[in-house]
């Protein structure tokens, strides 16, 4: 009997854990990065000139951030391996040698003037080339900029903005299925909320200086 309860106590213990381990790490505090939609784009030949994709960010933190300016990089490892072989083959005296081909890289720079808390914003970029498959690698981030509206202990935006691959769960369970419409109906909203919160404190001191202006004037 003894031993049951120990089996039983064991076992609730592994379930305890198993369901509190994985909200922990959703709630730890982060600006994640994804990137999606990638389309090529085709001229009147049908040949790729350029790539489009949507980058989305999550805010997954009870702090607002302003001026968030972020350049993702993707290099093409294809050119620097065909240098090393082209070098490699030269020193066995088989091939004359090549010039070492310069880095070739995509740069793409997010600008965002303002992300609230547990909010996120998609971002359409265009870029020209044919190397749209080095989209579906992970980028290199440069944080360029970047304001903490109120700053917490252990928080600053040196070391929060992280990219969510494909293969991580996270890129399906923490960004929310928000297109760019619905975001800017969202916006717009936001926006017309503000103006009428505006409107409605101009208002009320206006007719607080015309009280004071009718007694003053008795």
């Amino acid at each position: 009997m003894f031993e049951c309860k120990k089996i039983v106590l064991v076992l609730t213990g592994l379930l305890c854990f198993g369901s509190v381990t994985p909200a922990a790490a959703e709630t730890e505090e982060a600006v994640l990065l994804k990137v999606h939609n990638v389309v090529p784009l085709k001229d009147g030949s049908n040949q790729t000139v350029g790539c489009e994709f949507n980058t989305t960010i999550y805010n997954r933190s009870n702090v607002n951030i302003n001026d968030i300016t972020v350049e993702l990089k993707w290099l093409d490892e294809t050119n620097r391996n065909t240098a090393a072989n082209a070098d490699k083959k030269t020193a066995f005296g088989s091939y004359i040698a090549q010039t070492p081909v310069s880095e070739n890289a995509i740069i793409s720079t997010v600008d965002i003037p303002s992300l609230q808390a547990f909010r996120q914003k998609t971002i359409k970029s265009k870029i020209d080339g044919t190397n749209c498959f080095l989209l579906m690698k992970d980028p290199e981030i440069n944080v360029k900029g970047c304001k903490i509206q109120e700053r917490k202990n252990n928080f600053s935006c040196s070391g929060i903005f992280r990219f969510v691959p494909s293969i991580d769960p996270q890129y399906y369970t923490e960004f929310k299925p928000v297109s760019i419409n619905d975001q800017a109906t969202q916006e717009n909203a936001q926006k017309d909320a503000d103006k009428k919160e505006i409107d409605t404190l101009f208002n009320q001191v206006e007719t607080n200086i015309n009280k004071v202006s009718a007694i003053l004037n008795k």
